[in-house]
């Protein structure tokens, strides 16, 4: 079978973005362009039978990047499976945010809470080459997975377990950005066909998704050498972290899409 007829029959199971994106990956090519240009290549039989596994896969609703094991964040490829969250695009402005805050900071400690996959932690060590980046997680999976990505990409961060901030050794944290579970299951949005191959305990915390957050929240407050925090959550619960940030003595300086900063 060629590569025009395999899509041909692809896209009538799946959309057609992932039907393509399957075929380049096994193909081990970047550009959808080639499966034009060489439409009429014959795919051999491990390719044909690798490319229907996972056609297979993503009938069954399996999201893409557990398919393939990859998934782009600020323009580079991870490495993610099961044992993490799939990074979002809108995570992406915690980068951005943390950027312009480090430009004031001669050597920045920089603190994130639930890593997961290392997405964050990884890109802010390669974005601010001059920081020190501590990646913390409480799952030594997901800790696995942060230490192939953060070696795959070269990037020198420090891996740790620990519960929040609980067993943080810096005493003089300058930033602290988490993406912690925050999705509360009562949400009649939600599409749980999409999340269930995702792991449970990075999604869904309780006290309306808020549990994990406030006590972040919490331990940061207490601790006046960290003076920036930026926090990830669904915009339907910004008003109540922010009004829960204040009493605990905390500024919003920005809200942009998912993501909150605040000073101290």
């Amino acid at each position: 079978m060629n590569i025009a007829n395999w899509l041909e029959k692809a896209k009538t199971k799946v959309p057609s973005i992932d039907a393509e994106l399957i075929l380049l990956n096994i193909l081990r090519e970047k550009d959808r362009t080639y499966l034009i240009s060489h439409d009429t290549r014959d795919l051999t039989e491990v390719e044909e039978e690798k490319a229907n596994y996972y056609l297979n896969e993503r009938a069954k609703n399996k999201p893409l990047a557990y398919i393939i094991n990859s998934k782009e964040f600020y323009g580079r490829e991870f490495y993610v499976d099961e044992n993490v969250l799939i990074p979002r695009p809108e995570t992406e402005d915690i980068i951005d945010i943390v950027k312009k805050i480090a430009e004031n900071i001669d050597y920045p400690i920089i603190y994130d809470v639930g890593t997961g996959s290392g997405c964050i932690a990884t890109t802010l060590k390669l974005e601010i080459p001059k920081a020190k980046v501590v990646a913390i997680d409480n799952s030594d999976k997901a800790l696995e997975v942060a230490k192939k990505n953060s070696t795959e990409l070269h990037s020198d961060i420090i891996l740790q377990k620990s519960n929040l901030l609980n067993d943080a050794l810096d005493r003089n944290i300058d930033i602290v950005a988490a993406n912690l579970p925050y999705v509360d299951k009562s949400w009649d949005w939600l599409d749980f066909d999409s999340l269930e191959y995702e792991p449970l305990t990075a999604l869904y915390a309780s006290n309306d998704g808020l549990a994990l957050i406030y006590e972040l929240i919490n331990q940061v407050s207490a601790r006046p050498d960290i003076k920036h925090l930026i926090l990830e959550s669904d915009p339907s619960q910004h008003q109540k972290i922010i009004e829960y940030c204040n009493k605990k003595g905390l500024e919003l300086v920005e809200t942009r899409n998912f993501i909150l900063y605040f000073v101290s």
